[in-house]
């Protein structure tokens, strides 16, 4: 484990204690609510860390995973593809 997946770790542990409400114990909407805003505000606590490490890519993504996606997807010239929900913005590569 580097030193910045160790930093990232302890802090998403300080994120999910912060976002913890001991009086909504046993009911489900208000966990669920929660439970996504501690999402949300540790992927926006850490998208700099995630930016800055991923930026265009690693080894790993630029020889296996895109050359899959690639594949699988069977994009061609004239195609319109929507990217939701899937990180920092580096499948638009495609």
């Amino acid at each position: 484990m580097t030193a910045s997946s160790a930093s990232l770790e302890e802090q998403n542990r300080v994120d999910s204690a912060e976002t913890q409400n001991p009086q909504a114990i046993g009911n489900d909407s208000l966990n669920e609510t929660n439970s996504r805003a501690a999402n949300l505000n540790s992927w926006n606590k850490n998208s700099n860390f995630w930016d800055t490490t991923l930026g265009e890519g690693n080894d790993m993504f630029t020889q296996l995973i895109l050359p899959t996606i690639e594949e699988l997807a069977e994009v061609q010239p004239h195609h319109r593809v929507l990217d939701l929900g899937t990180g920092n913005g580096i499948n638009l590569m495609i």
